[in-house]
């Protein structure tokens, strides 16, 4: 090989080495933005959790204090129909003990 063609076949591949260069560094300012916009994106979903739990904390009181509710009206139910029962058998008991209209 002369130097002439020597000179051509390194111009050729630095021209080549140029061209790969350029396009990696294409590739890397792609990668770069993508990456950040998947930064972003897990930013808001990050936020998004937050919130989520924040409000599922909140769902979680509301549906605590009505069991809670529901519990209490179920004991006062149920203390209530106890002393209507004791009630009813007292009035029985005394309607069973009383002398009859016409004895």
């Amino acid at each position: 090989m002369s130097h002439e063609e020597n000179l051509s076949h390194l111009a050729n591949m630095v021209n080549n080495l140029l061209g790969r260069l350029d396009a990696i560094a294409s590739e890397k300012e792609k990668m770069t933005e993508q990456l950040r916009l998947v930064g972003m994106e897990n930013a808001e979903l990050r936020q998004d959790l937050i919130e989520m739990r924040e409000e599922k904390s909140q769902v979680r009181q509301r549906v605590d204090g009505l069991i809670d509710f529901i519990e209490q009206w179920e004991r006062n139910f149920a203390v209530r129909g106890t002393k209507q029962a004791v009630n009813a058998n007292a009035n029985v008991d005394a309607d069973s003990t009383a002398p009859s209209p016409g004895a």
